[in-house]
């Protein structure tokens, strides 16, 4: 066997729909008699698959739209847009050269929100963290951006960062996962 073929009938578990056939759809005709009945707002005429039977019509459910965000969701939102503010403050107001200064803004900004957040932790991550860990890194990272804060030279504003920002971080958690 070539290399090729061999790689070819290794198929990863999470990708193994891709070597599927995909169906083509067209629309089912309607019965000349009788509409298809549908409930409102939740299903739809069903469509038949390209040189299958359309003597039969069915309905396909739809989903339900995403719930519009809570009041702590929004916080949360918030609570990351301060926690991206407060590290680019950081790297900006530490002292150095100005070309240094940007280089640990950048790299602020790239370690805690594309690495870690985007990896682990944001609500459509790859490989989301459970529960416990999760809400254990969020506390972590917004704790470490007050200190960052707070080393910066403003002590206050820190203070005032840390406390919003893990109240709302850990309610909104807490409701949406809870602990188990």
């Amino acid at each position: 066997m070539t290399r090729e073929r061999q790689r070819a009938e290794r198929v990863c578990p999470l990708h193994a729909h891709r070597d599927r056939p995909t169906p083509r759809l067209v629309a089912a005709a309607p019965a000349a008699s009788t509409p298809p009945t549908r409930s409102p707002g939740s299903s739809i005429p069903a469509l038949a698959t390209a040189g299958g039977s359309s003597a039969s019509v069915s309905t396909v459910t739809r989903e339900e739209p995403p719930s519009t965000p809570g009041i702590l969701e929004i916080g949360v939102f918030l609570a990351e847009l301060a926690l991206l503010a407060v590290l680019v403050y950081v790297g900006i107001a530490l002292p150095g050269t100005v070309v240094g200064r940007i280089v640990l803004t950048i790299v602020l900004v790239v370690v805690v929100f594309v690495v870690v957040w985007g990896r682990w932790l944001a609500p459509r991550a790859p490989r989301r963290l459970p529960p416990r860990p999760g809400l254990a890194l969020k506390v972590a990272i917004f704790a470490v951006g007050a200190a960052l804060l707070a080393w910066s030279g403003v002590v206050v504003p820190a203070v005032v960062f840390l406390v919003v920002t893990e109240a709302v971080v850990v309610a909104a958690e807490l409701r949406r996962r809870p602990l188990r």
